[in-house]
Formats: C-alpha cells, sequence, structure tokens
C-alpha cells in the first residue's frame, strides 16, 4: 500500500502525454517547442532535400557555382510539405546582411520560378519582432494550377556574425498556424 502513491505521482508525472518537444539551441540561447506530431528529419532525408534544392538553383544560375554554407541546428516535419527548420551561416566583415537576405530571397524565387514556370507568386517582406528581437521576413505564397499550393516563409537577423535562418515550408493551414505559433512565441536569452 505505501507504494500507492508513489505509483500515482510517477503516472501523474510520466503518464501524461506531452503536447510539445522542447528544443533548446544554445548557439544562440533559443527555447522554442516543437508542435506535437512533428518529427525530427533525419540526417539522411535532410541531405536529399538539400540536394534537390542545390539542382533547383542550379537549374536557375547554370553559370554559377551552387555551394551552401549554411549549418543546420534542426528540421522538423508533419507531412511532405509541413516543416520547420533553422540554420545558420556566418558572414564575414565584407558582406552585408541585408545583401544576403535579399539575394537569398531572390534566388528562392528565381529557382522555384524556374522550376514550375506556371506557378503564381505572391511574395512580400517585413519585419516582425520574436521575443523583443526584430527579425527580417520573407514570405512567398504560390498558387499553381493543379491546387498544390504552398506558403515559404524566412525570419531571419544577426547574432553578431552569425546569421540565423528560421524556414517554414507549408500546405496545410494547420499546421503552419502550429509552426508559427512555435516560432513567434520562442526565447531567446
Amino acid at each position: 500500500m505505501k507504494n500507492i502513491p508513489l505509483l500515482m505521482i510517477l503516472f501523474l508525472t510520466f503518464g501524461c502525454s506531452e503536447s510539445e518537444n522542447e528544443v533548446y539551441i544554445q548557439e544562440f540561447e533559443w527555447t522554442l517547442n516543437i508542435p506535437k506530431d512533428f518529427k525530427d528529419v533525419p540526417s539522411k532525408t535532410r541531405m536529399e532535400s538539400r540536394k534537390k534544392g542545390m539542382k533547383m538553383i542550379e537549374s536557375a544560375y547554370p553559370d554559377n557555382e551552387v555551394n551552401i554554407v549554411a549549418r543546420n541546428l534542426f528540421h522538423f516535419n508533419n507531412g511532405k510539405y509541413n516543416s520547420m527548420q533553422a540554420q545558420f551561416s556566418e558572414l564575414n566583415s565584407e558582406q552585408n546582411f541585408m545583401d544576403k537576405f535579399n539575394e537569398a530571397n531572390e534566388i528562392v524565387i528565381k529557382a522555384f520560378t524556374k522550376d514550375r514556370p506556371n506557378t503564381k507568386i505572391e511574395k512580400n517582406t517585413s519585419e516582425k519582432i520574436i521575443d523583443g528581437l526584430e527579425f527580417k521576413m520573407f514570405n512567398m505564397k504560390t498558387q499553381n494550377e493543379n491546387g498544390e499550393n504552398y506558403e515559404f516563409t524566412v525570419y531571419s537577423r544577426m547574432f553578431d556574425r552569425k546569421q540565423l535562418e528560421i524556414i517554414i515550408l507549408s500546405s496545410e493551414s494547420e499546421k503552419r498556424k502550429l509552426i508559427e505559433k512555435s516560432i513567434l512565441e520562442s526565447k531567446f536569452n
């Protein structure tokens, strides 16, 4: 009988399913909650996705060498086109954040347009505050003839010489809301 209270405490502590997984990124002293049912994308799948992206860029820029230098911090998804990831790269003293931000956005648009020429694209840039910090935001919405529509968003800012990019790709509005909530409620210490 002495074990019953202990078992009840253990059940209440560990038996309840968590609705989110907390992730801490030491590099930026950043904490966020990953929505329930979003799974960590395996390294092999991330590499395949990166290769596919590089091929899209190479197709749009055939005379340029494509070299992605960003380091992955995390990548979670729920279904094929609902993902959230973060990456960073270090800029040297001659590189300008806004120039790099604008250049990356133009590369995405050109590569996507080349890969899907009949797709209508709506794009905008703005600022978004996350935990009191201003992030530049790039948003691109697509409208395809076949009804497959996507929304692609990048939140980016500098931390010293490190450019953090938080990337959302979504095709389902409910899952997008979960991702955005996770990012917009995250904390930087």
